[in-house]
This record gives structure tokens, sequence and C-alpha cells, in this order.
């Protein structure tokens, strides 16, 4: 009935290893178990924790009654160890839960934080110290006890005695690419030549990819190596590569372009002549001129033009050239 004296039961009496296999836990109200009157202190030293079912306490029926649970007070070293901590509706509980009193040295290797509560990993140590060539681990903590661990990577710093370092045994290789001036020329520009310093092993030799540049500018000459043995199988991972870059310098070609001039008698209509010249063009590049210069009035004034050079893909390369233009006359007389 609703109002079963739970407040009565002597609750260190109960003959837990009596009950049967099928005595019907969920059938109790839990919710009603005055939880803060149970003589937790006065139970005797073989009070029977591991008889009771706990896995079949209907925890959710508690009503968010867990404030009247005294945590504090039970003895945990008699609880269990396969006690189910996960059974526990841990997002239910009040804010005024006292986390403080839960045994978190005694949840299980296994017991999922996540739904405890949310952890706040402020405190660590080093587990393992990071070297050059290894990855290290730190151990981080939370004030519950709940730990989680983090790779830290490897330093990659490597404490070189002339060219081999003296904790890892790799080898310290310098390569160093060539610099290079040129004119654009509408193609790719590059140097492939490079020196290196420090000593290769055996039968080791390099081979260097670089990258090229078509446009005017100045750029680092960015390049790769890979170094193989005999075999030529890669073994690039036994040497600690430095690179030093020279520079690729393209700078702009001087192209000249001429319009031609026009003479003609007054007629009314305008005077316009849409021939040029140019030398200076490089290889595989196309000049287009678009004609802005016209005349109707007696007189003479500029065959102006605006010079506009693309490659054979159709891109823009004008500011690749300084452009000397010379204006023939358009004249009406």
């Amino acid at each position: 009935p609703e109002d079963f004296p739970y407040s009565e039961i002597k609750w260190n009496e109960v003959p837990w290893k009596e009950l049967p296999s099928n005595f019907p836990y969920k059938e109790i109200e839990w919710k009603e178990v005055p939880w803060d009157s149970v003589p937790w202190g006065e139970l005797p030293e073989d009070f029977p924790y591991s008889e009771i079912e706990w896995s079949k306490v209907p925890w959710k029926k508690f009503d968010g009654k867990y404030n009247k649970v005294p945590w504090n007070k039970i003895p945990w070293d008699r609880v269990p160890s396969d006690f189910p901590w996960e059974n526990v509706p841990w997002d239910d509980i009040p804010e005024n839960f006292p986390w403080d009193s839960v045994p978190w040295e005694k949840l299980p290797p296994n017991f999922n934080w996540g739904v405890a509560h949310e952890h706040t990993f402020k405190y660590w140590q080093t587990t393992k110290q990071a070297t050059c060539a290894e990855k290290g681990m730190d151990e981080w903590r939370c004030d519950c006890g709940a730990t989680e661990s983090h790779e830290v990577p490897a330093t990659g710093k490597h404490n070189f005695d002339g060219d081999v370092c003296g904790t890892c045994g790799i080898m310290r290789l310098t390569v160093e690419s060539d610099s290079l001036v040129s004119e654009y020329c509408g193609k790719p520009i590059s140097t492939k030549h490079f020196t290196h310093r420090g000593k290769l092993l055996n039968e080791h030799t390099i081979v260097a990819e670089f990258t090229e540049r078509t446009d005017v500018g100045i750029y680092d000459n960015v390049f790769t190596v890979k170094i193989t043995d005999g075999s030529g199988v890669d073994v690039t991972e036994r040497y600690f590569v430095e690179y030093v870059y020279g520079k690729i310098t393209v700078t702009h070609k001087t192209i000249k372009v001429k319009t031609e001039s026009y003479t003609k008698e007054y007629d009314g209509n305008e005077v316009r002549c849409e021939k040029f010249s140019y030398e200076g063009l490089a290889e595989g590049d196309k000049i287009l001129l678009t004609f802005t210069g016209c005349r109707v009035e007696r007189g003479k004034s500029d065959n102006t033009a605006e010079v506009k050079i693309v490659d054979a893909m159709g891109r823009d390369v004008t500011s690749n050239y300084s452009v000397e233009i010379e204006y023939g006359v358009l004249t009406v007389r």
C-alpha cells in the first residue's frame, strides 16, 4: 500500500541472502525508502551489500530524491566492485549532489565518465617525454580523478654533434638551390642546379625536383629532394634535410609597338587606321590592339591605341612586358 511503513523497516535486519532470485525489486517504492535514516554506520561488518541486486534498483523512480541519499555515509569499501555505476541516471541528479563523496577511485576502469559530469582537465603531467623523433604523452586529470591522455608531437629538434644527431642518429644534410635572373620569355624558367653540405652514406644519391616560374617577379627557388640508395630505394628519412633557397628573378620583356600614320582629304567621315607593327613579342604570345585614335575635322592627332598581350591559353600577360609605343599621326586636310 502507499502508506507502507518503510521508515519502520530495520534495513540492517533484512535477510538479503534469503530473498528469492525472483524477488520483485522493481516493485518496491524505492523513492519512499528513508535513505537519510538508514543507519549506515551501524550496519554490521557482514552486511551483505554484495547480495543487493543493485542492477535491479529502479533508479529512475527516485524522482530527483538523490539528495536524500547519504552518499558520504555509505561504506564504499563494502559496496561490491561490480556496482552498476552506469545505471545511475547522472543527468537527473540534483545540483546539490555531493560529488565530493563519490569514491571515484573505486569506479571501474571502463567507466563511462561522460555520463557522470563534464570534466575539466586542468592538471597534467608528462608520462613520456617527446624527443626529436618520437612522440611523447601527457596525462591530464580532472578534480574527480578522471584522466585522459594526449599525444605530444615529436619536437623535431635534433641534438647534432657535427652532422649526426646524438639522440636518434639522423644525418644532417644542407641543400642549396642556385639563383637565376632571366627575362620573361613566355615559357617556364628554372635552374636545376644545387649544392649540398653534409655527408652522404655510401651509394646514396640526391634526386631533386624544382619548381618553375613564368611571370615577372622575384621568387624563392623552391625545390625538394629525395635521397635513394644504390638500389633506388628511398632513404630520405635517414636524413634531416635543411633547405636554403636561391632566388629566381623574372624581369620584364621590352616590346616596341608602332601604329601607322594616315592622311586623307576632309569628307566629314572619321579617319581611322588600325595598322601597326611590333618587335619583341615572346614566342607563343599574341598582341591585341584596341585603337582609340580617330579624327573628323581638318588637322592632326595621334593614332592612339591600347595594348593587350595574351598567351596561347588566352591569359592576359601584358604585365610581363615593358611596352614602348610610338603613335602614328592621323591627318585630315
